[in-house]
C-alpha cells in the first residue's frame, strides 16, 4: 500500500478506536443565545451595540476546524486578507480600506484589552498579523469600521480581537485533544496535539489555567530545483498560562503569559504563474528555488489586568508587554537576477523586531441610568528594528564582488503614543439615546536608517560597501471622534447611525535623495446606518449595515527603479457598500447562518506613481463576499448526541495592484465548501472534518515579485480531510 493510502487508513483507525466514546456536544438549541462582547469596552449584548460586529465563538471554530486567519476570515462579512502563504504573514482588510501590499496596518489586533503588533511601518505592522491557534481562545470579535476613538491608531478599517479563556474560580477541568489530517498534494500527515486545564486553588478566590499545543503543517509544494518534496511544511507551537485572583468582592486581578512560535519552510504556499498563459511555471504544486528559504515568527505576550469596583465607577488598569521577532529568507533571483544576468542568484534576508509596552487606565460609570460615561488614558512605547540584507551569487554559489552587498538596510525606530479618550451616552427616552466619543493622540517617532549596497549606491557611483546614515524625527497630534444615535422602535429592534474617524501614523523612508525622508498619517471618516433585530420569538436575528468611507492622503507603497521599497502620501478613495448577517433556528436542532457583503472601493483621483487612475478599484478587495453555515444536532442514544454541518465561503474577483497598471493581475472569484460530522458521549468528542471539500484549485492573493513575465500567487489550501478527538475531564 502506498504511503498516501496509509493516510486514510490511519484516520479510519483512529475513528474506529474512539467512535464508541465521543464527548459532549452543546445542548440542542431552540432559541438564539445572547452573545456578549466587549467591543465598546463594556460587556454588552452584541445586538445592543450600535456598531457592526461579528463574533466567532470557539465552538464554531472547532466545528469546521478553522485554525488560522485564512480559514475563518471568509466567515466574516467584508473581511479579506493578502496571504503570503505562511501563518502570521498576512495583511488584513476590512471594508475595502486597502492599497494592496502595505507596511502599515489598517486593521488593529488586540489580545484581550491590549494591542499587539507594530502600529507603524517601521517593522511591517501591516504585513505581520497575529495568527493565534484558537485552542485557548473563548471567542474572536471582529469590529468592522474605524475604531480610532476607543482603540487608537491603525484601526481605521476595523479591529480583530482575541478574547482568551479565563480561569474558572469554582470548577476544575482538563481537556486534551489530538487531530490528524491529510491534504491533497502532500505525502505527509498534518497533526495537532493540545491540552489545557483550569484548577481553582482557593474556591471563589484564586485559580490558574494553562494550555499547550503543537501543530504540524503538511507541505504541498515540490521544489523542482532541489528535488525536495513538500518543502513548505511548517509547525506552530505555543503555550499560555493565566491566573485569576479575586481577593474581595470589589477587586479582581488577572495575569497571563502567552508564547507562540511559527516556522515555515520553503517559499510558503505560493506559485509562480506565467502572465501570458496563466499556468504555473513549475507545475500545479511546484516551486523553483536554489537558495534556502524559510519564515520564523516568534510572539511573546505578557498581560495584566486590575479591576476595582468603586461603587460609583469601575477603575480598570491594563498593562502588556509583547515582542515579535520575524526572520525571513527568500531566494530573490527572479527579482534581482535579471539585473546581472540570467544565471545569477540573489538571496534576501529580512528581519523584523517589535518590543511593545502598553498601559491603559479607564474609569467607567456603572451600567444603567440615563447618563453613562467612560474616561481613559493610553500609552504605548514601541521600539522596532527592521533589517534587510541581500547578496548576488554566481550559479556555483560564489559571491559576485562588484555587486555585493546587494542590499544593506538597518532601521531601528521608536514610536511613542500618549492618548486621552472618553465617551458619553445620554438616554433621552427609553427608546432613544446618543453616544459620542473623542480621542486626542500625540505620537512621536525617531528613526535611523543605515543604508547601502549595490542597488542603493550604484546610481550615485558609490561602492556597494559604503554605508550612509539617515536620521529623522516626526511627531503629530491627531483627534478622532465618534457619534452614534440609537433608536429602539420595539424591544427586539435597534436602529442606529454612526459617524466615526480613524487614522494610521506616518513613518520613515529609506535614505535616498530621490524620495521624501518620511510620510504622513492618512485619515478617514466612516458614515454608517445600521439595524439589528431579533424576531420569531428569538429564533432569528439580523444585522445589516450600510457604510460610506471617505479616505484621504492615502499611504502608498512604491518602488524605486532598483526595487527599493518606500512610502508616500497620495490620492483619495471612497469605499461604500453594505454588510448583512443573519442567524435562524427554523426547528429544534437546526441552525442556519449567513453573511453577505458588497464593497465598492475606488480611487477618487489619479496616482501617477502607481500608474493608477481615478475610478480604479483599490487592490485585493472583492466586490462581493458571502458565507453560509448550517448545523443539525440530534440524539444518538441515551446521553449521546451527534451533529453534522457545513460551511460555504465565496470570494469575488480581485485585482492587484490597480486596474490601469499594466502589471495588474486579476484573480477569479472562487467558492469553498467545508463540512463536519461529530459525535459525543459523556466526556469524549470525535469529529470528522473537511476544509475545501470539493478541492477547489485557485489562488487567494497576488504577491508580485514573480520576475519577468510572471507573477507570484498564493494557493488556496487544497482539500484537507481529518479527524479530531477531544477528551474533557
Amino acid at each position: 500500500m502506498s504511503f498516501r493510502n496509509t493516510h486514510a487508513a490511519a484516520l479510519a483507525g483512529l475513528v474506529s478506536s474512539l467512535s464508541l466514546a465521543p464527548s459532549a456536544l452543546a445542548q440542542v438549541e431552540t432559541t438564539l443565545e445572547e452573545v456578549v462582547v466587549t467591543a465598546q469596552k463594556r460587556s454588552e449584548n452584541v445586538q445592543d451595540v450600535p456598531s457592526a460586529i461579528s463574533v466567532l465563538p470557539q465552538e464554531q471554530l472547532d466545528r469546521l476546524s478553522l485554525q488560522q486567519l485564512s480559514d475563518y476570515v471568509g466567515y466574516v462579512p467584508g473581511f479579506t486578507m493578502i496571504d503570503a502563504g505562511y501563518p502570521g504573514r498576512a495583511q488584513l482588510t476590512l471594508r475595502g480600506v486597502s492599497t494592496g501590499a502595505s507596511d502599515n496596518s489598517t486593521v488593529g489586533i488586540h489580545i484581550d484589552e491590549s494591542p499587539v503588533g507594530s502600529s507603524t511601518s517601521a517593522a511591517r505592522g501591516g504585513g505581520l498579523s497575529v495568527d493565534l491557534l484558537p485552542y485557548d481562545v473563548e471567542r474572536i470579535e471582529v469590529l468592522r469600521g474605524p475604531q480610532g476613538t476607543l482603540y487608537g491608531a491603525s484601526s481605521m478599517g476595523g479591529l480583530l480581537k482575541y478574547v482568551t479563556r479565563k480561569p474558572d474560580l469554582r470548577h476544575a477541568s482538563f481537556q486534551t485533544g489530538l487531530e490528524l489530517s491529510t491534504t491533497r498534494g502532500s505525502d505527509d500527515l498534518g497533526w495537532i496535539a493540545r491540552a489545557g486545564g483550569t484548577v481553582p486553588l482557593i474556591d471563589d478566590a484564586l485559580a490558574v489555567r494553562a494550555s499547550v499545543y503543537r501543530k504540524q503543517l503538511a507541505g504541498i509544494m515540490d521544489n523542482v530545483a532541489t528535488g525536495r518534496d513538500d518543502e513548505d511544511e511548517g509547525r506552530q507551537e505555543g503555550a499560555r498560562i493565566a491566573a485569576l485572583w479575586k481577593p474581595s468582592d470589589v477587586l479582581t486581578i488577572e495575569l497571563s503569559a502567552l508564547a507562540q512560535d511559527t516556522t515555515g519552510e520553503g517559499g510558503g504556499r505560493t506559485v509562480i504563474v506565467d502572465r501570458v498563459s496563466g499556468q504555473p511555471r513549475y507545475g500545479e504544486f511546484g516551486a523553483s528555488a536554489v537558495l534556502p528559504q524559510y519564515s520564523d515568527y516568534k510572539l511573546r505576550f505578557y498581560y495584566g489586568a486590575v479591576s476595582l469596583d468603586l461603587d460609583w465607577a469601575s477603575l480598570d488598569i491594563f498593562s502588556s508587554y509583547s515582542t515579535i521577532d520575524v526572520d525571513v529568507a527568500a531566494d530573490a533571483s527572479r527579482v534581482f537576477g535579471p539585473f546581472f544576468g540570467a544565471a545569477m542568484l540573489a538571496d534576501l534576508r529580512s528581519l523584523h523586531e517589535v518590543d511593545k509596552l502598553t498601559q491603559e487606565v479607564r474609569l467607567t460609570s456603572p451600567d444603567g441610568g440615563a447618563f453613562q460615561w467612560m474616561l481613559g488614558a493610553f500609552y504605548t512605547d514601541e521600539d522596532t528594528r527592521a533589517a534587510q540584507f541581500g547578496s548576488v551569487r554566481t550559479s556555483d554559489g560564489s559571491l559576485l564582488p562588484p555587486a555585493n552587498p546587494l542590499i544593506y538596510a538597518v532601521r531601528p525606530a521608536s514610536y511613542r503614543d500618549l492618548s486621552a479618550f472618553g465617551n458619553v451616552t445620554y438616554q433621552f427616552t427609553d427608546r432613544f439615546d446618543v453616544t459620542a466619543g473623542l480621542r486626542y493622540s500625540s505620537n512621536e517617532q525617531h528613526f535611523t536608517t543605515d543604508g547601502g549596497g549595490f542597488l542603493v549606491n550604484a546610481a550615485a557611483g558609490v561602492p556597494p560597501n559604503v554605508i550612509t546614515r539617515d536620521t529623522g524625527h516626526s511627531s503629530e497630534d491627531v483627534i478622532t471622534y465618534m457619534v452614534s444615535p440609537r433608536f429602539r422602535p420595539t424591544e427586539d429592534t435597534m436602529l442606529y447611525a454612526r459617524v466615526a474617524s480613524g487614522y494610521r501614523p506616518g513613518g520613515p523612508n529609506p535614505a535616498l535623495d530621490s524620495i521624501e525622508p518620511s510620510f504622513d498619517a492618512d485619515r478617514l471618516v466612516n458614515y454608517e446606518l445600521g439595524a439589528k433585530a431579533d424576531f420569531l420569538q428569538r429564533r432569528a436575528s439580523i444585522d445589516v449595515a450600510l457604510f460610506y468611507i471617505d479616505w484621504t492622503d492615502i499611504q502608498l507603497q512604491l518602488n524605486t527603479p532598483t526595487n527599493i521599497v518606500y512610502r508616500a502620501n497620495g490620492g483619495n478613495a471612497i469605499s461604500k457598500g453594505f454588510e448583512f448577517s443573519s442567524t435562524f433556528i427554523p426547528m429544534q436542532g437546526l441552525r442556519i447562518g449567513g453573511n453577505l457583503a458588497y464593497t465598492d472601493a475606488r480611487l477618487q483621483e489619479d496616482v501617477p506613481a502607481l500608474q493608477a487612475r481615478d475610478g480604479d478599484r483599490v487592490p485585493s478587495v472583492p466586490r462581493w463576499t458571502a458565507s453560509l453555515t448550517s448545523s443539525y444536532s440530534f440524539p444518538l442514544a441515551a446521553a449521546a448526541g451527534g451533529e453534522v454541518g457545513f460551511g460555504y465561503r465565496y470570494v469575488g474577483a480581485t485585482e492587484y495592484p490597480f486596474e490601469s497598471n499594466p502589471t495588474s493581475h486579476e484573480l477569479d472569484a472562487y467558492s469553498l465548501f467545508d463540512a463536519y460530522a461529530a459525535a459525543a458521549f459523556h466526556q469524549f468528542n470525535v469529529r470528522l472534518f473537511a476544509r475545501n471539500l470539493l478541492d477547489e484549485r485557485t489562488y487567494s492573493s497576488v504577491l508580485g515579485g514573480g520576475g519577468p513575465g510572471a507573477v507570484q500567487l498564493t494557493l488556496v489550501q487544497p482539500r484537507t480531510i481529518g479527524v479530531s478527538v477531544d477528551v474533557t475531564f
